[in-house]
């Protein structure tokens, strides 16, 4: 039995993110030897006072403390109150990105509201999703664009292109037909299930 610190791993997606602690502790009234072998015979007394001045736990207590730490953790993450600090950037960015969508939106306005320098988001977005910003604002443009097509059949291709941040229908158009192989119209008209 050695004074230590006990507590949870605090998981995100498989990857630690913290670790809730108690303080120190005492599960013992015995003071270890290897403790006492660590300091010189001087400060023995000093040692044990300090060591015995520690709360202490029995062993079936501490287990129930973890279990009730374990349960709180286990509610944190469930309910996402906590983020990796990555994955915050990465929820800014996706924020901003939706809240302008349909507006001209460069990647130093996106790194600027992200507190990020736009060489530092630009290699953050690469590494993480293996795109450009440029690809994923047009990715995102075009995924809004499809469900402005399937939800709103009275929309002109123009509208849908205006309203999910294309400024030019024939852009549009081609960008969608690069982009997933069919035009706009045959994807509102049904093209999408045969792709």
């Amino acid at each position: 039995p050695v004074p230590v610190p006990a507590g949870v791993d605090v998981k995100i997606d498989g990857k630690v993110a913290g670790f809730v602690m108690l303080g120190q502790f005492r599960d013992s009234d015995r003071i270890p030897a290897a403790v006492l072998q660590a300091v010189s015979p001087e400060l023995h007394e000093k040692v044990k006072a300090e060591f015995l001045a520690l709360p202490k736990i029995p062993p079936e207590e501490l287990a129930n403390l973890l279990g009730l730490f374990q349960m709180l953790v286990d509610y944190i993450t469930a309910r996402e109150l906590v983020a990796l600090s990555g994955d915050r950037l990465f929820e800014r960015v996706e924020r901003y990105l939706e809240k302008h969508l349909a507006e001209p939106v460069t990647i130093a306005e996106a790194a600027r509201h992200a507190g990020q320098s736009v060489s530092s988001l630009s290699h953050k977005i690469k590494a993480r999703y293996g795109v450009s910003f440029k690809n994923m604002l047009i990715e995102k443009r075009l995924r809004y664009a499809e469900k402005l097509l399937r939800a709103n059949p009275e929309l002109s291709i123009a509208e849908i292109a205006q309203r999910s941040g294309f400024a030019d229908r024939f852009y549009f158009s081609r960008l969608y037909r690069k982009y997933r192989g069919c035009s706009p119209s045959a994807y509102r008209d049904g093209g999408a299930a045969s792709r």
